[in-house]
């Protein structure tokens, strides 16, 4: 498998756009639910970086399946499934990328979240995004010579 269909620049700028939304995740106060909550300003970049690096995530997923095996995917929840069905993640990996599947449905419903459940959430799932961002990454470097 090669990544013929993908552009090089699109790959990099999504990992890039991912990471940004990352950083301003792990750059929050997330020791305790006090420090998070000190500044109302964190909470509401936490919810919209938490939203951006969410998504992100999933579109990078829908990205390849799209471009490398032409399979069109509606829902988020799919990607998880679909990735893992044809090797760019392992099944433990498509678990962590269902929980946030399920996190970016909840926040696309405009499901209201108050401070403490969005504090849960960024610490959970704070490393469960680098883990799945690093493995988008090593499954790109996998296939070699990327398409300029």
């Amino acid at each position: 498998m090669t990544l013929a269909n993908m552009n090089k620049r699109i790959l990099k700028n999504r990992l890039g756009w991912l990471k940004k939304w990352i950083e301003e995740l792990e750059a929050l106060p997330l020791e305790t639910y006090e420090a998070f909550t000190q500044d109302r300003r964190k909470v509401r970049m936490a919810e919209l970086a938490l939203r951006r690096a969410l998504e992100g995530l999933l579109d990078f997923g829908r990205y390849i399946l799209k471009e490398e095996f032409g399979i069109e995917v509606a829902k988020y929840e799919e990607i998880p499934t679909r990735l893992a069905e044809n090797g760019v993640m392992l099944a433990h990996e498509a678990k962590l990328l269902e929980k946030v599947a399920h996190y970016c449905q909840e926040i696309e419903q405009g499901v209201e979240m108050d401070p403490q459940k969005l504090y849960q959430i960024c610490r959970e799932v704070l490393a469960n995004l680098l883990s799945l961002k690093e493995a988008y990454r090593q499954w790109t470097a996998s296939l070699g010579q990327l398409r300029p």
